[in-house]
């Protein structure tokens, strides 16, 4: 008999010894008790272990059968599909994953070894038996293993798309005030995924300055909650080169906090706006409203800000709803010194740095020029006001915030 026929008749027989149910049984345990073991959370699963379980089985059944026929293409059995597919719906990690196949293959390696040695009908070529059963098993494990990734891959995608879905018709109810304020909030926060809406809400709005910017919007919501403390931000994302955020926190954020991530935001290319700390499904809405009006004072300021806060620019936001009379208060308060140009613009400087320091010895620290140097200029955008500075310092303030936001006044 030709070693070629014998390894054929060997394989058979191998073949109808492993698929009794009582082999078949040892099989189950040992590949799936190694696996239950050392990954506790499918253990405690019932649903994913019975699943495990039924794969496995799936899997030998189909691995034997192949054994009597020429090598071909590895076609994934629907039981170890549907494990893959059980592993996304329930939640676990793709590492649990790829954790439950290195378990496998080695208990495999240990089971065939031990399997092809002790059958009784290997009296020929044991280590030809053995390295057929390890290379069409090697070539089992790989293929079942790349099809699976894909299957969990898939399934997760497609219930991230769903539950995005879900998440962004729900915000856009809140949103809406007639619904926001008679929704049960408990039936919201389910629908948002377990975001509680009974927390402060701070909400922020990014946006990507290009298209290629998109992908780091996440990153970057991330980065903003992780600076406050927030460990479950709500993503919700509305298309386009945007993307809305809300942070739930028991007090409200620190400015700094927020505002230290602009470098960050900065060199990615992205913007962002932000809300006040705000509490209830109400404070949800308000929230994302400030952080639009924050994101619109922000665009249309010729200063780009990676980040801007409601807190720092709700008087302007006051001041520029009313149109042209707002450019004709700045026109009226500054005169003169509201013109464009370079000399005018180092005086509103140092007059900005005197009012928002409180004396002259701090405005000449904060731009590093002399104390008297800090005078003179205040002397001449005086003359340039057409009157003392005490006389409006309040008006004058405000109008130099507005300029410096939206540009020279018209």
């Amino acid at each position: 008999m030709s070693k070629d026929v014998a390894l054929e008749s060997l394989v058979a027989a191998f073949v109808t010894a492993e698929s009794e149910p009582a082999a078949l049984d040892t099989w189950v345990e040992r590949i799936a008790g190694p696996t239950l073991s050392e990954i506790p959370a499918i253990a405690g699963d019932a649903v994913l272990a019975d699943s495990l379980q039924t794969s496995v089985r799936a899997h030998w059944l189909s691995f034997l059968a192949s054994l009597r026929e020429p090598a071909r293409e590895v076609q994934l059995v629907q039981a170890a599909a549907d494990f893959a597919a059980d592993m996304a719906l329930r939640g676990r990690p793709l590492t649990e994953l790829f954790q439950t196949y290195r378990v496998a293959q080695k208990a495999v390696w240990d089971y065939l070894t031990t399997a092809a040695r002790a059958f009784p009908g290997n009296t020929g070529d044991e280590a030809g038996f053995i390295i057929f059963i390890w290379n069409r098993a090697s070539d089992w494990l790989n293929a079942s293993i790349v099809a699976s990734v894909e299957i969990f891959q898939d399934e997760q995608d497609r219930l991230r798309q769903g539950a995005a879905a879900q998440a962004l018709v729900t915000v856009r109810g809140i949103l809406d005030a007639a619904t926001g304020t008679t929704a049960d909030p408990r039936e919201l926060s389910a629908a948002l995924g377990g975001y509680p809406l009974s927390s402060r809400h701070t909400a922020l709005l990014l946006r990507a300055d290009s298209p290629e910017r998109v992908s780091d919007l996440r990153d970057a919501a991330m980065q903003l909650a992780r600076s406050v403390g927030s460990r479950n931000p709500l993503l919700v994302s509305p298309g386009g080169r945007d993307l809305w955020c809300w942070l739930a926190t028991n007090a409200a954020p620190h400015r700094e906090a927020l505002l230290a991530s602009s470098t960050w935001l900065g060199e990615r290319g992205i913007r962002a706006a932000a809300g006040t700390a705000l509490p209830g499904t109400d404070g949800f809405r308000l929230s994302h409203i400030e952080a639009q009006e924050a994101l619109r004072i922000s665009l249309r300021s010729p200063a780009v800000r990676p980040i801007t806060l409601f807190a720092d620019v709700e008087v302007l936001s006051i001041i520029s709803s009313a149109g042209a009379a707002a450019d004709r208060f700045v026109q009226r308060t500054l005169g003169e010194l509201a013109q464009d140009t370079e000399a005018n613009a180092r005086l509103r400087e140092t007059l900005h740095a005197l009012l928002t320091t409180g004396s002259v010895d701090a405005a000449a620290r904060h731009l590093t020029v002399h104390k008297n140097t800090v005078r003179y200029r205040v002397a001449q955008a005086e003359a340039l006001l057409g009157a003392p500075l005490a006389s409006g310092r309040t008006e004058v303030e405000l109008a130099l915030r507005y300029l410096e936001a939206f540009g020279t006044a018209r």
